[in-house]
């Protein structure tokens, strides 16, 4: 499943900053934690693992968290981490923590849900192509997770643990509200250009066929013109030879 990162950026509550940006960063800071037999090696993957599991985040469960730190161990996440540093949203955070080693999905179920955030989102570039506000996509990201996983239980948000609640992480719901309303009525101006567009159209239509009967109509005016003007004359010609 593809996701193109950094487009939209989730809002989260200040006490849950700091773990989000572990996540934004996809490559944590290595940490040391003391021991009796001295200092740890650094450069040894099993004991950074080790310590990275001593620093999970609240909002993650902790199969999420000891996969993403096995993700975080690979050249291809190591190499996005230079590159990338943008904070994940909800569906490419499920696609993080529900896809193997070689990218496929760890399951049919997540592949079917991965296809129908990838159809959605696909419509969603299309809506969004020609709107600048990045509210709207952001509000739309949250619409298509809730689409296909279904609406949020009370005081729990999916992928975030126990600890950020959906006001905490989405807004309000009246901030919600609001831009949604912005998103419809984009949607019904949309709607309206493209009808007065299309009587535009018609009425070129109508114009092009009003001229090519008028140019005919003219046309067998002249013609019958014509010919009164050949008998009038060929009259008065038999006339004057009498």
């Amino acid at each position: 499943m593809s996701l193109r990162r950094g487009r939209v950026q989730i809002v989260a509550a200040k006490d849950e900053l700091e773990n989000l940006q572990q996540l934004s960063n996809m490559q944590p800071p290595m940490t040391t934690t003391p021991s009796s037999s001295g200092p740890s090696d650094s450069s040894d993957p099993s004991t950074i693992d080790e310590e990275r599991l001593c620093h999970q985040p609240l909002h993650l469960l902790d199969d999420e968290w000891r996969w993403l730190i096995h993700f975080w161990g690979m050249p291809e996440a190591k190499a996005q981490n230079k590159e990338d540093r943008t904070e994940p949203n909800r569906i490419e955070m499920f696609a993080l923590t529900h896809t193997k080693k070689d990218g496929t999905p760890i399951d049919n179920h997540s592949k079917e849900i991965m296809n129908q955030f990838q159809q959605l989102l696909t419509q969603l570039e299309k809506i969004s192509s020609s709107a600048s506000t990045s509210s709207i996509a952001y509000t739309s990201i949250d619409e298509i997770y809730t689409q296909v996983m279904g609406p949020e239980r009370h005081g729990r948000v999916r992928g975030y643990g126990f600890g950020p609640t959906p006001t905490s992480v989405f807004g309000s719901t009246s901030r919600r509200q609001s831009v949604g309303t912005l998103a419809t009525q984009l949607e019904n101006a949309q709607e309206l250009l493209a009808a007065a567009k299309q009587k535009l159209i018609n009425a070129i239509g109508e114009l092009s066929h009003v001229k090519e009967t008028f140019e005919k109509q003219l046309i067998e005016v002249q013609r019958k013109t014509r010919e009164e003007m050949k008998e009038e004359f060929e009259g008065k010609m038999m006339e004057m030879q009498r």
